[in-house]
């Protein structure tokens, strides 16, 4: 086998019985950096505002998924310049108190703006006295 060339150097393998392998391919790899996005949030009495920068993502290429208690956001900004993708992941406790059906997301100028609604029975409410 010839030796395998990886960004213009040469590279050996190694086969699954432990046996050294060259290849003749010239490989290019690619690879996103990962990167956790600064988040704000915000409270107050009828919902939980989270705003997530991911500049450069469009919408085709986040994805939010809720998992029992867990929301998960992962965003993909894809460029052809090598090293300059860049992947977005964070993952969000959600308290019982959020009502997990009204989530709303939307995506805009690079923000990723979340409402989180409270559940009716959790948002404050005034209680009437009676007299006599």
């Amino acid at each position: 086998m010839q030796p395998q060339t990886i960004n213009g150097r040469q590279s050996t393998t190694f086969q699954g019985n432990g046996a050294a392998a060259k290849t003749s391919e010239r490989e290019t790899t690619r690879q996103a950096r990962t990167v956790t996005p600064p988040i704000d949030v915000l409270e107050n009495a009828n919902e939980w505002l989270v705003f997530a920068d991911l500049p450069g993502v469009s919408a085709d290429s986040l994805n939010l998924s809720l998992e029992k208690d867990t929301l998960t956001l992962t965003a993909e900004r894809k460029s052809d310049i090598v090293d300059r993708s860049v992947v977005y992941k964070r993952a969000f406790f959600i308290p019982n108190e959020i009502d997990p059906d009204k989530i709303e997301a939307k995506l805009e100028d690079g923000v990723l703006t979340l409402r989180l609604p409270r559940r009716d029975s959790m948002k404050p409410r005034t209680i009437a006295v009676k007299a006599g």
